[in-house]
């Protein structure tokens, strides 16, 4: 998807995701307010909502979502484009055709569009420079164009440097999310993070704050169990960050599975600190159990007691500097679905399953059973063979099919943490085959197949009634890239 060119990037990514969210149709909304900016988006160039003057003063850019196949956004960021716009929709509008809903809701330059392409498939750029001509919307037209090429990793870098807070690495299962999380979070700062994977009887009281049962002991040494109102886990970090008091270094909490929780229970008030401009002591929030001390564990004592201070006595906030990460795929059947209110707070981030990514992981992946196992082949040659034949699977049988998509693509994680047998095994075919890379790629291949692709496969399409078919079509597929390879030898 073409990305629109704010010069905010963080702007960038907030329209980016919203546009994902209204061609999904998950959401109907068109105001939009971003950093205490209103951003108008609309759903598709050629129908233009008819806004009176006054209301049009108020917005601060306007996005066009186009939801064809051939996808893009487009947009008019300044106050001078967007008058240019509206007038183009309003003082030409009697010129046109009203029959012509097309015709009749456009400018100029759009006018000679329309007449000249009967669709907008195909023909996405030739509108981006009638956008640009007519309006002088500032545009992108290459995809990803406004990262410059970069990994998601180093994308994930810049955003966190330019004040995203908070983050949502979404996409296939086994993409390395999670894994990215934390070596960004290494490199950011080098003591680490805190982690904690979200399940489905995961609640408020672990992590915001709750009654616990604590071993007390009275005066004469007998023990009792009290219940006594404790930190969760993410309010105890957040107590954690405030006491070290370094307002310019950034602390990471990273929440795998994020979808994995009923989330409204988990964050119940978070729903409302976790607004990147409602972090901070000023915008302090009474949790549910304010009326009562909370209890340190560790020391054995309430926080206030003695010198000691609560920092959080006159209310829960969110350090400003604390970066929150989530990670998720939203295929699995146990998850709990994201709300809007929650999803808006989030920037979002999709790892997709390309074949420079399967390339480059496979090669890690490689390098680490050549090290492990003290064993000699070329990781690069055996995971391009891998990467490609994966790929072949995914865009034959799992791209276009109505049941699945890209969510359900099979990634280099199917092929980490192997037994170290079926390293052995590999390494064995390829000693006595005159192309040991083929052989290697081959023989890990066919064991991933039988022990995990194959099931999973099976599950993908339970129920349906033709599953044997699927799985053996989808066999042939991881099959024929070795196949196309012989067959041209």
């Amino acid at each position: 998807m073409s990305v629109i060119n704010f010069a905010d990037t963080l702007l960038n990514d907030f329209v980016y995701s919203v546009c994902k969210e209204i061609k999904n149709g998950k959401s109907t909304r068109t105001i939009y307010e971003y950093n205490k900016k209103k951003i108008w988006i609309m759903k598709s160039v050629p129908r233009l909502p008819q806004l009176k003057e006054n209301k049009l003063k108020e917005i601060d850019s306007i996005v066009f979502c186009l939801s064809e196949k051939d996808e893009g956004i487009y947009c008019v960021q300044n106050r001078e484009q967007i008058n240019r716009c509206y007038s183009e929709f309003t003082n030409n509008k009697d010129n046109y055709d009203e029959s012509n809903t097309d015709e009749y809701n456009a400018g100029d330059g759009r006018k000679k569009f329309i007449k000249n392409n009967s669709t907008l498939t195909g023909n996405i750029k030739e509108l981006g420079k009638h956008l640009n001509n007519e309006w002088g919307a500032d545009i992108k037209m290459d995809n990803d164009s406004s990262n410059n090429g970069k990994s998601i990793e180093e994308q994930l870098k810049d955003l966190i440097s330019n004040g995203a807070t908070q983050i949502i690495l979404t996409g296939a299962p086994g993409t390395g999310k999670t894994r990215m999380a934390k070596e960004v979070a290494e490199k950011l700062n080098g003591k680490g993070y805190e982690f904690v994977q979200f399940h489905p009887s995961y609640d408020y009281t672990d992590f915001v704050e709750g009654l616990r049962p604590i071993e007390d002991k009275d005066n004469a040494g007998n023990t009792t169990m009290v219940f006594r109102k404790v930190d969760g886990i993410f309010k105890k970090f957040c107590r954690e960050v405030v006491k070290q008091n370094a307002e310019e270094k950034k602390y990471f909490f990273l929440i795998d599975e994020i979808n994995r929780a009923d989330l409204s229970k988990v964050f119940g008030e978070l729903m409302f600190c976790l607004e990147t401009d409602k972090r901070g002591k000023d915008n302090a929030v009474q949790t549910q159990y304010q009326n009562l001390p909370t209890y340190d564990v560790k020391e054995k004592k309430y926080y206030g007691e003695d010198d000691s201070k609560d920092v959080f006595k006159d209310g829960f906030y969110i350090p400003k500097n604390v970066i929150i990460i989530g990670t998720m795929n939203d295929i699995d059947r146990s998850v709990e679905s994201m709300d809007f209110a929650l999803r808006r707070r989030f920037i979002w981030k999709e790892v997709e399953v390309t074949r420079d990514l399967l390339k480059n992981s496979l090669k890690g992946i490689l390098g680490e059973y050549k090290e492990k196992y003290k064993c000699n082949f070329e990781c690069n040659k055996v995971a391009e063979v891998i990467a490609d034949s994966i790929m072949n699977l995914n865009n034959e049988k799992l791209k276009d099919n109505p049941n699945f998509g890209k969510h359900y693509f099979i990634s280099q994680g199917q092929f980490a943490n192997l037994p170290g047998n079926i390293i052995n095994q590999a390494i064995d075919a390829g000693e006595k085959a005159e192309d040991k890379t083929e052989a290697i790629a081959k023989s890990l291949i066919s064991s991933v197949w039988d022990l995990r692709l194959e099931s999973l496969l099976y599950e993908y399409i339970r129920g349906e009634g033709d599953e044997q078919d699927f799985v053996e079509e989808c066999k042939k597929a991881l099959e024929s890239r070795e196949e196309k390879e012989s067959t041209q030898a």
